[in-house]
């Protein structure tokens, strides 16, 4: 938690960032989990465009309504993140990918014919399942970073995600304009399961290619 809250507020060194990114075309998995990571924070900028949008224009209801969708998203993303020391214990790439799969599940419904109190019901869920992600992804990320190399690929990682929600958000406006606010919500939720379907599909066939390499290794004379 300490090294986290210290990686997230010390500013970002450029000079360190590059040469973390460098280091970083040698690492798959490294890369793998820093991708995951901006496409998830990417998918989640044209939320926070578009649910006030679906609050006014959708349902055509006012600011009470939005901030009991958000109060609720807050309490699930508290209980969520105090559960990450528990999901530590587990494995954590099948779990960094289920959270993923799991919140765009939960915006799914907004685009269907279902009451406000589902769509609430889910964007609480959707805030427990989204709570321990930063955590994780971070644990996972620190994990599997050489001692040698912790400092200066921390500072490439900070580097590479500033950019993602701030997209994100940016593209949520016009989207919404084009679509709609609704479809809006429900094609991130479509993308980002696709992300964790596509990101597991990779690591998979990652695994299988590590597991066909040594075999053939050991086959050797």
């Amino acid at each position: 938690g300490d090294a986290q809250a210290a990686a997230s507020a010390a500013p970002v060194d450029n000079g360190r960032a590059g040469a973390g990114l460098r280091l970083l075309r040698g690492q798959p998995e490294l890369l793998g989990i820093l991708a995951l990571t901006w496409f998830f924070n990417f998918l989640y900028g044209p939320v926070e465009v578009a649910l006030p949008l679906h609050v006014t224009d959708d349902l055509h209801k006012d600011a009470s309504l939005l901030g009991l969708y958000w109060t609720l998203f807050g309490a699930g993303a508290v209980v969520g993140g105090l559960a990450a020391g528990a999901l530590r214990k587990l494995p954590l790439w099948p779990v960094t990918l289920g959270i993923v799969a799991g919140w765009g599940l939960m915006l799914v419904p907004f685009g269907l014919d279902v009451s406000t109190g589902v769509t609430l019901v889910c964007f609480a869920l959707g805030g427990l399942i989204y709570g321990p992600f930063t955590a994780l992804s971070f644990t996972l990320f620190q994990n599997r970073t050489p001692a040698a190399w912790l400092t200066t690929v921390l500072a490439a990682r900070g580097a590479a995600l500033l950019t993602a929600s701030p997209v994100g958000t940016a593209l949520g406006g016009p989207l919404s304009a084009a679509l709609g606010p609704r479809q809006v919500l429900t094609a991130s939720g479509t993308a980002t399961i696709t992300l964790a379907v596509i990101a597991t599909a990779i690591r998979t066939w990652g695994k299988h290619r590590a597991h066909a390499r040594d075999g053939s290794a050991g086959t050797g004379p």
